[in-house]
């Protein structure tokens, strides 16, 4: 199956809907309360099985065609059997040898989509790793977006990041210690290419963007994620005012929305442009974009902008 096709498909189905009165209203707010705990708990699990060393339990919670960006730059990955071949290399050893790990959120928003089929997910994820007398610990920024089939929540995209510092981040791309993350290969569905437009005029000044009420965005240092319409503004604002707009990387954008146009998800990798020294250093950064249309409008909903940070040699 196509790029193209799998997005429309896996991103089907997501169709706004209005109640008809206040008590349809009010069943439609329990109907979303449960929805939301479904998909806490199905978060949950899915870290535990991550937690448990139960890798395949954990991919499958992934639909086949997943696309998930880690924390490294050189991993952003397309497809669930290939997600699972990596981390199965790179974790059995350390399971088998004693690995244990621990995964608790800090922080969690969950949005739902009106028709109860999809969801995205914002968490901070606490961290920590004991490996013989070592211990390890550190935090992880994770947003996802879920939808159902048959039934079940499945993620179908992903991203974490480690936070880190403005000054870290500009000194390690000045000095060229830091790689730029990898492409993002191409893949646009036909009901998406209107949502890429307007993502793209977006992206000249997302300060202007038209937000939804609910908007959540993780930038890549470690403050708190700025939440509600005021609180984003301002932190895209602060961006632009201290070095200037984000732009397009121009190696790969993916987008879907669901066939009727309602929710739409871009991924791709962006360029910020920090000022040292008189001297104007590019810094990489990815991007996951989550969009609700509401009356025929494109409304940011939640962004998750990170720099990827090389694992430790």
């Amino acid at each position: 199956m196509s790029n193209r096709v799998l997005f429309a498909v896996l991103l089907s189905g997501l169709i706004a809907v209005t109640a008809s009165s206040d008590r349809n209203a009010s069943k439609s707010n329990a109907h979303i309360d449960t929805t939301r705990a479904e998909a806490v708990k199905f978060v949950l699990d899915h870290l535990a099985a991550f937690e448990a060393g139960d890798l395949d339990r954990w991919g499958a919670g992934m639909t086949d065609d997943v696309f998930m960006i880690a924390a490294d730059p050189a991993e952003a990955i397309a497809g669930r059997a290939a997600i699972l071949a990596e981390l199965h290399k790179d974790f059995d050893p350390a399971f088998e040898a004693g690995l244990k790990l621990s995964i608790k959120p800090t922080f969690s928003q969950i949005g739902v989509s009106h028709d109860l089929n999809a969801a995205w997910t914002a968490h901070v994820l606490a961290y920590t790793i004991m490996f013989g007398a070592d211990t390890l610990k550190f935090a992880l920024r994770n947003t996802n977006v879920l939808i159902k089939q048959n039934g079940r929540w499945r993620i179908v995209a992903a991203n974490y990041s480690q936070p880190i510092s403005r000054q870290e981040m500009i000194g390690a791309f000045t000095s060229g210690k830091f790689p730029s993350p990898a492409p993002i290969a191409n893949a646009v569905s036909l009901t998406a290419e209107n949502l890429v437009e307007q993502f793209r005029k977006d992206v000249k000044d997302l300060s202007q963007a038209d937000l939804h009420a609910e908007v959540l965005v993780m930038g890549p240092e470690p403050q708190d994620p700025a939440i509600g319409i005021e609180a984003a503004k301002n932190f895209f604002a602060r961006w632009a005012r201290e070095a200037g707009q984000w732009r397009e990387r121009g190696d790969g954008i993916r987008a879907g929305a669901s066939a009727d146009g309602q929710v739409g998800c871009v991924i791709t990798n962006l360029e910020w442009r920090a000022k040292v020294d008189s001297m104007k250093t590019v810094v990489p950064q990815r991007a996951v974009l989550v969009y609700q249309n509401e009356k025929g409008a494109w409304k940011l909903t939640q962004t998750h902008i990170s720099v990827g940070v090389p694992d430790p040699e």
